[in-house]
């Protein structure tokens, strides 16, 4: 019974990482009401395991006290909501992330437990990388991927957002290496990242492209400095292999197409982004302090919208503005703080002896890095699939070192 319970919080964490990005990143009523059940029964059954072991210690990280700051102010900001029942489910959400984060740092204790996860995680993001090109190739056996009312990618309903799940997926390939050789990583780990690669660059997100690149070249950085990784010219050879991979997929045509006219197409969309946020601007600048509440942009943001564009914006389209604008100013420096302690935690933590903690810490700095630098023009982390797979791999930097 004991072994039983010790499973099930990191099976819901499994559970959560493969349905949110097959229920069309989980935008949908439905697909947030059935993350609710699964963090709800998730602690339920830690807290149990708990009792049954009576074991009650708290497990102090260093993202505690960030993470009091930012569900405080985020309470305070509720209280002050321009529309309280939004602004309710957007607590709840976010308490469903905690909650999340938390199951990982108790949860994930063991090897074992943290491999099954980060095989999870390549293996989903390998499966909707094939249903992806199948959809490209104009096939697609599952009716229910195809959307009425978007172009939908893979199982997503927009390009950034499969793109933004892929690219925090990409990282683990090397990082599975760096943990370690076996026969199975050598024929799975490169047909997986290939497939995924490729999936990724014919998501033609432009925004997508830019993070990864930045992200690789933090990777790399990290290996080639001194941070105990041998065989660095094993490294830069694995660089530009991928390297050349890319570049073959690259030269294809509904790619080159893209490529033609990102000069024409990313002025257009970031003007357009632009005329947007001026309207953001004076949203912040009308409610400084409490924001105008959680989750409510979409709601509010009707009588800041500036005149001439032509449709209703929803989501700001960076992530960071849209969070200071419903809950204040004082959450630049929350996010600050937050990404300050992640770094400092993770470039410690990759300076540790094993390799499997070392290589899934360069893999979940990369895959963060990566989406935070894509958050300056999307809204991924307002995606609950990708919120999600960024709230876990964000807890395996933060977490202990699991035990063997």
């Amino acid at each position: 019974m004991r072994r039983i319970l010790l499973y099930i919080p990191v099976l819901c964490l499994c559970l959560l990482i493969i349905f949110t990005p097959l229920a069309r990143g989980a935008v949908e009523g439905w697909a947030v009401s059935l993350i609710h059940i699964i963090s709800l029964f998730a602690i339920t059954v830690l807290f149990l395991q708990k009792i049954v072991s009576w074991d009650f210690k708290w497990i102090k990280t260093p993202f505690n006290k960030p993470f009091a700051a930012l569900y405080c102010l985020c309470l305070i900001s509720f209280i002050f909501s321009m529309h309280k029942n939004t602004s309710l489910w957007a607590m709840v959400l976010l308490t469903d992330y905690l909650v999340i984060f938390y199951l990982v740092i108790y949860a994930v204790n063991t090897r074992r437990k943290l491999i099954i996860i980060v095989y999870v995680i390549i293996s989903t993001g390998l499966f909707i990388s094939i249903i992806g090109l199948l959809k490209n190739a104009d096939i697609n056996p599952f009716l229910w991927w195809e959307y009425k009312d978007v172009a939908g990618i893979s199982t997503f309903g927009n390009n950034n957002h499969f793109a933004g799940f892929l690219e925090m997926v990409i990282p683990f390939i090397p990082g599975l290496f760096i943990a370690g050789y076996s026969i199975k990583k050598i024929i799975f780990l490169p047909i997986a990242g290939l497939v995924i690669i490729t999936a990724f660059i014919f998501s033609l997100s432009r925004g997508g492209w830019v993070s990864c690149l930045i992200s690789m070249v933090f990777l790399v950085t990290c290996l080639l400095t001194g941070l105990n990784i041998k065989h660095k010219s094993l490294v830069i050879i694995g660089f530009l292999v991928s390297s050349v991979v890319a570049f073959i997929i690259l030269s294809s045509t509904p790619v080159v197409i893209e490529l033609l006219t990102v000069k024409h197409g990313v002025g257009e969309n970031f003007s357009s982004r632009m005329v947007g946020w001026t309207g953001i601007f004076e949203m912040i600048k009308d409610h400084p302090f409490f924001g105008i509440g959680p989750g409510t942009f979409s709601t509010i943001f009707t009588q800041y919208q500036p005149p001439g564009m032509l449709k209703r914006i929803f989501m700001a389209h960076n992530d960071y503005l849209q969070f200071t604008a419903e809950t204040g100013l004082l959450m630049v420096f929350v996010m600050i703080w937050l990404i300050y302690v992640f770094y400092r935690e993770g470039i410690k933590k990759i300076r540790r002896h094993s390799r499997l903690v070392r290589g899934v810490t360069i893999a979940s700095l990369t895959g963060i890095t990566a989406l935070l630098c894509h958050s300056f023009f999307e809204f991924n982390l307002h995606i609950p699939a990708n919120a999600i797979l960024f709230t876990i791999i964000s807890a395996f930097v933060i977490a202990p070192t699991v035990k063997t």
